[in-house]
Formats: structure tokens, C-alpha cells, sequence
């Protein structure tokens, strides 16, 4: 498409491969690719795991601090912005649990829940981050039926923050849902 791509790092491939081996595989793609390429982080639940990229040359990383007390996530979440934007990183934090597998995360669907707007609002607000994953319905993980997505939770959230919002659990998710998530 010859458009500018993500190319994503778990933080068990992170810690699998070592921190040296994924900068230097991105680098090799950067020579070599014909569009932008930025390097990601993805679903990090450590701190540490996120500053050891953020000083590897990461174009942003995502601290999932969603387990956690609202408290703590702010609080774990403003420590990455804080090292990540005197970089010029950019973060994504998490408000709101979805349900599924994704690394080593398992959420049940009892433990899932939607994002509250005003939460949201006020994590944003305290945290200073870039971009916000929102759960609205989608999962970790393959559909046994379609998603029922929360539209309305995705309006007030952008509404409330002005942040853009990230979709985590997209893969199932019918293209007219996809559609109306990305107008919202």
C-alpha cells in the first residue's frame, strides 16, 4: 500500500530474544523497507520492560497496567510517559480489561469489563498518554460468535479525552463494525 507501518514487539519476544536482537532486526528492516517503519511495544506489565525499550530506540511503548488499581496504573502509566516523551516516545496505556489471551495475560470474561468514559477521562488527563486502548466488547483472541461492541462507550471516551483510541482484540471483528469504530 506503500503506506508508513508498526512493526509490533511483545515483551516476551522482548525477553525471549533480547532487547538487542529486536532493535537490530528493526534496524535491518528500516535499511531495507520503502515506507516508514516505527518499532512498538506491546502489552508490557513491567515497568522495566518498557525503559529498556524506550532506551533501545522504540517508537512507543504500551504499558498495560489494566490489572492494576486505578491508582497504581496512573501512577506506573505516568512514570513511562515521563521517560518515554523526554525521548520523544510515545505511550498507550489501558483502561478497561478485555477479555482473552494476549501473551501472558488471561482474562476471564468475569474479570473483563468495559471502559468507563469518565475513568477514562481522568486516566488520560493524569497520565499524559498518547494514544488510550479502550475495551468496548472485542477479545484476545478468535470469535466463537460475533462481538457485540459498545459504540457508545467508544463515542463518550473520545468525547471526554480527545485522545485517539486504540482497538486491542480486532481480529473477527466484522469490517462495518471495524468501519463504525474508526469513524467514532
Amino acid at each position: 500500500t506503500g503506506r508508513p507501518c508498526i512493526m509490533m514487539a511483545s515483551s516476551s519476544a522482548v525477553s525471549y530474544f533480547g532487547i538487542h536482537f529486536v532493535r537490530e532486526m528493526y534496524r535491518a528492516a528500516v535499511m531495507t523497507s520503502p515506507v516508514p517503519l516505527y518499532l512498538m511495544l506491546d502489552h508490557a506489565e513491567k515497568l522495566d520492560t518498557c525503559f529498556t525499550c524506550i532506551d533501545n530506540g522504540f517508537s512507543m511503548v504500551m504499558y498495560d497496567g489494566s490489572a492494576l488499581r486505578f491508582e497504581e496504573n496512573v501512577r506506573n502509566t505516568r512514570e513511562v510517559v515521563k521517560a518515554a516523551h523526554a525521548k520523544g516516545v510515545l505511550v498507550e496505556g489501558e483502561i478497561g480489561r478485555l477479555p482473552g489471551r494476549e501473551e501472558t495475560i488471561d482474562v476471564s470474561a468475569g474479570q473483563a469489563f468495559l471502559t468507563d468514559p469518565e475513568e477514562a477521562r481522568a486516566f488520560h488527563s493524569q497520565t499524559g498518554v498518547d494514544l488510550l486502548a479502550i475495551s468496548f466488547g472485542t477479545a484476545h483472541g478468535f470469535y466463537k460468535a460475533k462481538p457485540k461492541l459498545d459504540f457508545v462507550v467508544i463515542e463518550k471516551t473520545r468525547a471526554l479525552t480527545g485522545a485517539p483510541l486504540v482497538m486491542h482484540g480486532g481480529t473477527g471483528v466484522p469490517d462495518e463494525d471495524v468501519r463504525r469504530a474508526v469513524a467514532l
